[in-house]
């Protein structure tokens, strides 16, 4: 067996230019006998804690390295860049490499949404200690320069390697494969056999070691197609373009030493020994790795800094109670006896606050003393002080934030320390469910703070502890299932057509359901996708690609602190935002030590400040909302199904219809609406309800889950009751059963675990006095199917608290409520904004507000309460009218006339199509000059007025445009105008817009069917379709499995609304009728109306119509024909006409006229 070390390779941490995992590249070594290999990913580090595991696993050492971006002058990003591989020998090598990385990010450049870090000479130099470099690829340092023939730059650039490095650290590379194409957009020219006879005769000439590399971008040899398809992925083109990566010879796969030797034996037989000895003389220089562990510089593993107790505001008032205590919390760290003061002290004003029972003082106290035992074994005090601190923060400086969430609701010592707002004691919260001895991985605390103060707190957290300390943690985007249908298609260009690639992608994605996890389980479990696989046999072939990392991303809400700098510690980068982040995903920063804190921004937060500033500026006072105190109002609301707006309640129909059915009257009650409104919890809803209203008996299997499941009617609701059921069956103490929780939470995926601890459980049972039977029973009938169903109570409980507020505030003022809703839609990117938009108005005119058109010179920025119960729409409400030109229009308001307004807004922000938007929508009707005069003459006027006014005084004379005498747009069009720029109409509604379409007396108007009782036949609908969406039937039981239907809204002659839904034999008709009766282009969509026949449906109390059959079409209202700028010729007398220069003179004076004018328009030139 040859003696070889594979010192260059690519895992798929080189995104989408390799299919190796870490996993598969020290398998594949050992396999080969291989005592070591490295790792050399494209600019990154961030497969090195991967590797390492790997490696362990394995038995196989680890170089870690790393394929690095050189430029000559990183200050000189126009020059090309090439590769040069570092290794690390030793700790002082990893540390510079972490360090090279980070400064090559800081002097990054993008390229095709791609960040490239760049390190330079001077960076080389700098870091060259405990490093081995190698020349890299025919794109490396020297290499590039060979095959650009410049050959004597080459050897300078290898002499000035020897110098930085020395002549024992520094490898010329050859690579066995004969690699040659042409140079693209993608990359430069290769020819592999020159670049290698070059190299060798580069390190004879020196007396240099020329190393064999085989540069590995997938494991065997016939992976080369399925790798070519990543390419080509990662190129954004299909596998058959020649304008992207390619590797035209299958060789760059794992090697053994016998492949190596060989291939250079062929060529170069003199040297094919020697460059697979070099190989093992490199590797032997590198240690074992294990430096890459934090722990190796911090036994503890543990990362997090201390709080700094010195800094806080009462740290005097601490040290005077810490002379006061015994000497086991004076021996406490600072950070643990401070935790102590804080929590004890405002414990004894909670016991006043709160009103705590005297009876109930000792379980207080007890549960504080278990808790803080528990924090403080695990060394978690500084992180509870952490978040409380910045959670204080934002309070002081006007910041929303939640009420908390997730399991952190289950602290006692949160809820002192102000993290959460639930009595964790109260409301039955269990502790063990956030943290416990057993626990080996940190509970983060998710924090819920507005988005419009995240930047602050994040800020404030970093100027803390430091820059250098602070990162966010990366995501890594995998390909999905989902992904993978569509990058395959258009890959590999199925359908035969870039088009029709796409089109069979999004076919094939949607085949697959939103739970499958991996292309194995969508090939078990989605016999649709299957089918459509073996129609298309390279979902199979190339199925390696799935489950491959695609990008990174930055998690921004997810937030680490370091006890140290983060770049000498792991990996780091920034992305294209220059955010700072660490390489690492959550679960790998926590295996090293980190912890991550989130930062959570909730729209719902800036919704309620937003309502809070309504309200005081309508005069009125803020309310001080206790959501332990029942509001009959607010309950009233939330039982009567009105809950569009209020958090977790008005997203679905299942959910009102729970709303209505628990009447819930305390925030425990809409805990058990959120909980039940999951879809796990679907199959469970009816048979709760009816045993929580006495309509079906509570069951209890065993009088020992009385304290687990009967403040649940018997139902197992809540992930906490599983713990207090493990504790009172099997005799478990929390900290165990916790494990049972993350047991049935994993869904069968650990079968070996499970038996186990099923017969630790039923043990455990006997010996607490259950018969057999009855412990198998509770483990089968209720443990098992417990995860289906079961929900953090924690989380059902805080965040129950965010829709009491919102919906206090819905019932209270209402008004004021749906307006900062409204504006949170205007300015949201969301699918569902627009159609979220037109609810808000509905149930503003339900409250009797009356939605008036903009105005020029009345409406604000947004939509704001103008008198009586009146809406004025905002000027932000338009299409192309920028907030640079509402700000410079309500600037210089109030205008007398439209010359006043055109004289003095600035021209280079109210441009011609603000202009067109503001006349088409109504906001300049107060100018008395006709909308169609306005907008099609606007650019004309304009630059009549600026010839004008070089020769007149605007503040003596107004100027006099010849208006011509045109009419003005109909009905029907002004309504069109009026939604394309608007998103509504105010000049008229459906009836009057559509024309004949409503005029026909022989439809059943939606007030009358929203009475019906279910299943009745409805004989003539005439509705205009305002939201449309087609799917396809993913139950794989139903008739209609894999086929394409509808679902929409729709709206009557007078604005009532409705659902529509139209399955699939009724959809297949209805297409057929359209494009019988109104042409192959016209298709169902927003605007188009429809005369139809249906049935009633009422499903979960929301009333639609299933449409059978289709009698007619209307068009939706047509924009006016011609839309284009026209300017007024003015009149000339006969004699000056005579000295025209005829016809063809005039038409070039009109070309440059017009070109001119729309310069102008685009703000390009001043006339």
């Amino acid at each position: 067996m040859v003696d070889y070390v594979s010192l260059h390779n690519h895992t798929h941490y080189s995104i989408l230019d390799s299919l190796i995992s870490p996993n598969d590249l020290f398998s594949k070594a050992k396999e080969l006998g291989q005592k070591a290999i490295a790792v050399t990913d494209h600019g990154s580090l961030a497969g090195a804690w991967d590797a390492l595991k790997a490696s362990k696993s394995h038995g196989v050492k680890l170089i870690i390295g790393c394929e690095m971006y050189f430029l000559d002058d990183v200050s000189k990003k126009e020059q090309k860049f090439r590769h040069v591989v570092l290794l690390a020998k030793n700790q002082i090598g990893y540390s510079n490499l972490l360090k090279l990385n980070k400064e090559g990010f800081d002097n990054s450049a993008i390229f095709a949404k791609r960040v490239y870090p760049l390190i330079d000479w001077g960076m080389l130099e700098k870091y060259k200690e405990g490093l081995i470099c190698l020349t890299s690829c025919a794109n490396g340092i020297v290499s590039q320069l060979i095959m650009s023939n410049k050959r004597e730059e080459a050897e300078k650039v290898v002499l000035k390697l020897v110098d930085i490095f020395g002549r024992d650290n520094l490898g010329l590379e050859v690579q066995s494969h004969n690699l040659k194409r042409n140079a693209n957009l993608y990359h430069d020219a290769i020819e592999q056999a020159t670049v290698n006879r070059n190299i060798i005769n580069l390190a004879k000439k020196h007396n240099l070691r020329a190393i064999a590399t085989t540069n590995a971008h997938y494991v065997n040899k016939d992976d080369a197609a399925t790798h070519d398809v990543m390419l080509a992925i990662g190129s954004h083109q299909n596998i058959y373009s020649n304008y992207r990566i390619k590797y035209d010879v299958p060789e760059f796969y794992i090697k053994s030493g016998e492949e190596v030797r060989s291939f250079f034996e062929r060529n170069y037989s003199e040297y094919a020994d020697e460059l697979c000895a070099n190989s093992v003389f490199f590797a032997d220089m590198c240690e074992e790795p294990n430096w890459i562990d934090p722990k190796y510089t911090n036994p503890s593993g543990k990362e997090l800094p201390a709080f700094p107790v010195d800094e806080a505001h009462d740290f005097y008032d601490f040290k005077v109670w810490l002379q006061t205590q015994d000497n086991e919390v004076k021996e406490l760290s600072e950070d643990k006896s401070y935790l102590r003061f804080k929590v004890y002290t405002t414990f004894e004003h909670r016991i006043v606050q709160d009103k705590i029972p005297e009876e109930k003082l000792q379980e207080y106290k007890d549960r504080i003393l278990k808790e803080l035992d528990v924090l403080e074994s695990l060394d978690l005090s500084s992180y509870m002080l952490i978040t409380a601190d910045f959670l204080e923060y934002a309070r002081k400086n006007g910041i929303s934030i939640g009420p908390g969430r997730g399991s952190a609701g289950g602290s006692y010592v949160a809820y002192l320390l102000n993290i959460h707002k639930a009595d964790s004691i109260k409301y039955g919260l269990v502790f063990e469910r956030f943290h416990n001895k057993l626990k080996k991985a940190v509970s983060d605390i998710d924090n819920d703070i507005s988005p419009n103060g995240m930047d602050r707190v994040i800020g404030h957290v970093i100027n803390k502890y430091g820059t250098d300390n602070v990162a966010c943690v990366s995501n890594l985007n995998t390909i999905t299932p989902k992904v993978y249908a569509r990058d395959i298609a258009r890959a590999c260009e199925l359908g035969g057509s870039r088009e029709e690639a796409v089109k069979v992608g999004n076919e094939v994605a949607d085949s697959i359901p939103k739970e499958v996890k991996s292309i194995d389980a969508a090939f078990d479990d989605s016999p649709l996708f299957c089918e459509y696989a073996s129609r298309y046999a390279e979902y199979e072939r190339f199925k390696k690609i799935a489950g491959k990392i695609r990008a990174f991303s930055t998690h921004a809400a997810g937030i680490v602190i370091g006890k140290r700098p983060l770049s000498g510690l792991v990996p780091v980068r920034k992305d294209k935002d220059n955010n700072f982040a660490i390489e690492y995903d959550k679960d790998t920063a926590e295996e090293n030590g980190l912890v991550k804190i989130d930062f959570l921004g909730l729209n719902t937060l800036d919704i309620i400040s937003k309502t809070e500033d309504l309200i005081r500026a309508a005069g009125k006072e803020v309310p001080q909302i206790n959501f332990e105190e029942y509001d009959q109002k607010t309950y009233d609301l939330i039982a009567s199904g009105n809950t569009f707006g209020v958090f977790q309640f008005g997203t679905s129909a299942g959910t009102i219809d729970l709303c209505k059915k628990v009447k819930a009257k305390t925030v425990e009650e809409l805990a058990i609406i959120t909980t039940l409104a999951r879809p796990a919890s679907k199959d469970i809803r009816e048979d709760f309800i009816k045993t929580r209203n006495g309509e079906k008996p509570i069951s209890l299997m065993h009088p020992s889950l009385k304290r687990a499941l009967s403040d649940t009617y018997g139902y197992p609701l809540y992930d906490e009751s599983l713990l207090v059921l493990a504790k009172d069956v099997a005799g478990w103490d929390l900290d165990e059963a916790d494990k049972l929780r993350k047991l049935t939470k994993e869904k069968g995926k650990n079968p070996e675990k499970a038996r186990k601890w099923r017969q630790e459980f039923i043990d455990g049972a006997i010996k607490n006095g259950l018969d057999e039977r009855s412990a198998v029973n509770i483990w089968e009938k209720i443990v098992e199917p417990f995860g289906k169903y079961s929900f953090n109570k924690s989380h059902a409980v805080l965040y129950s608290i965010v829709s009491y507020y919102t919906a206090y505030l819905k019932a209270h003022f209402p008004i004021e409520f749906l307006l900062a809703n409204l504006m949170a839609e205007i300015n949201s990117n969301a699918p569902d904004a627009e159609s979220n938009i037109e609810k808000i108005k509905q149930e503003l005119r339900k409250n009797k507000v009356k939605i008036l058109p903009p105005s020029i010179n009345s409406s604000e920025l947004t939509y704001k309460i103008y008198s009586d119960n009146k809406l004025l729409t905002g000027l932000d409400a338009l299409k192309f009218v920028g907030e640079d030109a509402i700000h410079d229009i309500l600037s210089k308001r109030p205008f007398h006339s439209f010359f006043d307004f055109m004289h003095r807004v600035d021209t280079s922000k109210v441009r011609a199509n603000t202009i067109q938007a503001l006349a088409a929508s109504g906001c300049l009707d107060e100018f008395k000059i006709p909308r169609k005069l306005i907008y099609l003459y606007c650019s004309d006027y304009r630059k009549k007025l600026q010839t004008w006014l070089k020769r007149h005084d605007p503040s003596k004379e107004e100027f006099a445009y010849p208006w011509p005498q045109e009419g003005s747009w109909s009905i029907e069009e002004t309504y069109a105008l009026e939604k394309y720029y608007l998103g509504e109409s105010f000049i008229c509604g459906n009836k009057h817009a559509y024309g004949e379409f409503f005029k026909q007396k022989d439809f059943v108007p939606m007030s009358m069917i929203k009475k019906a009782d279910d299943k009745t036949n409805v004989e003539s609908v005439r509705a205009v379709v305002r939201d449309v969406f087609e799917f396809k039937v993913k139950k794989d039981t139903s008739k209609y499995y894999g086929k394409p239907m509808i679902k929409a809204v729709i709206e009557d002659a007078v604005g009532e609304r409705c659902s529509m839904t139209v399955f699939p034999d009724a959809w297949e008709q209805l297409k057929e009728k359209m494009k019988y009766n109104c042409g192959p282009k016209f298709k169902l969509e927003e605007g188009v109306g429809i005369h139809f026949c249906g049935t009633v449906n009422i499903y979960e109390d929301e009333i639609g119509i299933i449409l059978k059959d289709a009698f007619g079409f209307a068009g939706q209202p047509k924009l006016p024909a011609d839309l284009k700028h026209k300017k007024v010729n003015l009149k000339t007398s006969k004699k000056d006409s005579e000295k025209d220069k005829g016809a063809e003179s005039q038409d070039l004076e009109d070309l440059v006229d017009d070109i001119e004018t729309e310069l102008y328009d685009e703000g390009l030139i001043d006339i």
